[in-house]
């Protein structure tokens, strides 16, 4: 009997129903990051000149757009089921919000970051990056970055079968949306992630664009509000593909 051909905009409608119920924490932390980084950022578009910055805010600005970006991709990703595709560019995410930890304030390598020619190899390694966060901070995300990176190149290793179905000892195609319960763990990590990321990020630099920003005081305590659920919500990405 041949397989029946798959709808994938029911599948993906089914999988966003399902992460209105299932992922609403999730999705809710991945929103206000959202609106923390625009909200930050967003304030010097069109109103600051190239030269009122230092290096540093300017390699920050470049990067935060992209990192913007990738945050609400991963939330569409996500959403509709597609939980592989959100690794991969939780993956970049990962890579961007390293630099601009490793950044920070100091204007020697923002200038390195902006005038790198490279275009094969990036500023500095995520290992290199992975390693100085844990001897400066205590922070040890080299395991997140592992099981994102597995998922990202496809790893045979990985437990839920993403895209192929085993059923009676037949290989089923499967290259739509999965809205499985065993993958719902790893949906849950990379919305989680994510945030975290951004958040590690937002806390070393945001007084150096505050002084752009309106209602100062007003972005200060929705961040505390958005680090306070943080801690309270420690990834599972070592446990995601378990």
């Amino acid at each position: 009997m041949s397989q029946e051909p798959m709808n994938i905009e029911e599948e993906e409608t089914r999988c966003e129903e399902m992460a209105t119920r299932q992922l609403v924490e999730e999705l809710e932390l991945n929103a206000e990051t959202f609106d923390l980084l625009t909200g930050l950022f967003g304030r010097i578009s069109g109103r600051v000149q190239k030269e009122q910055l230092e290096p540093y805010q300017e390699a920050h600005l470049r990067l935060s757009a992209r990192i913007t970006a990738d945050l609400r991709i991963i939330r569409v990703l996500v959403s509709k089921g597609y939980a592989v595709q959100a690794a991969t560019i939780s993956c970049s995410l990962f890579e961007e919000s390293l630099n601009m930890w490793h950044i920070g304030t100091d204007n020697s390598r923002g200038n390195k970051w902006l005038n790198h020619k490279n275009k094969i190899y990036p500023v500095w390694s995520v290992r290199s990056l992975l390693e100085k966060l844990k001897e400066k901070t205590g922070d040890d995300l080299e395991p997140h970055w592992r099981v994102l990176c597995q998922i990202k190149h496809y790893s045979p290793l990985l437990g839920p079968k993403f895209h192929i179905k085993e059923e009676y000892k037949k290989i089923k195609y499967h290259p739509g949306p999965h809205c499985n319960q065993e993958h719902l763990e790893s949906k849950k990590s990379i919305l989680k992630l994510s945030s975290l990321l951004v958040r590690n990020v937002l806390r070393g630099i945001c007084q150096s664009f505050l002084k752009y920003h309106i209602s100062p005081e007003k972005w200060l305590e929705d961040f505390k509000r958005l680090d306070d659920k943080i801690r309270k919500l420690k990834p599972i990405v070592n446990r995601a593909t378990s």
